[in-house]
């Protein structure tokens, strides 16, 4: 159960979803491997997944991954309803930067 809001480059885009049993721990906790995947989303959401396909069936190009950083302050758990905040920055004409963040609903601090 994903929706998700897509935007101009320039803007912010927000998946929302709800944490299920296979993207936890046996504790209940959000495993950490998750978070990218769920960033992975959000970065989707920004480009656009046909436009990606479309890119890729045309030139040959795509976007690949040179670095993340991660910082996890809090854990998200089991049934909670979280928001995957993207913000995108233009950094030349071949590299994009993603601002990551997983939110709990409700709070404005991110949790990762």
């Amino acid at each position: 159960n994903i929706s998700c809001r897509s935007a101009p480059l320039s803007m912010t885009t927000s998946i929302y979803r709800f944490v299920y049993m296979e993207d936890t721990d046996c504790t209940g906790v959000v495993y950490h491997s998750n978070y990218l995947r769920w960033w992975q989303q959000g970065r989707e959401a920004v480009l656009g997944q046909q436009g990606l396909v479309d890119l890729f069936a045309s030139s040959g190009r795509s976007f690949v991954v040179c670095s993340v950083e991660q910082t996890f302050k809090k854990s998200a758990r089991l049934g909670q309803a979280i928001e995957i905040r993207t913000i995108p920055t233009v950094e030349s004409k071949y590299r994009l930067s993603f601002d990551c963040g997983v939110y709990r609903e409700g709070e404005k601090d991110p949790l990762v």
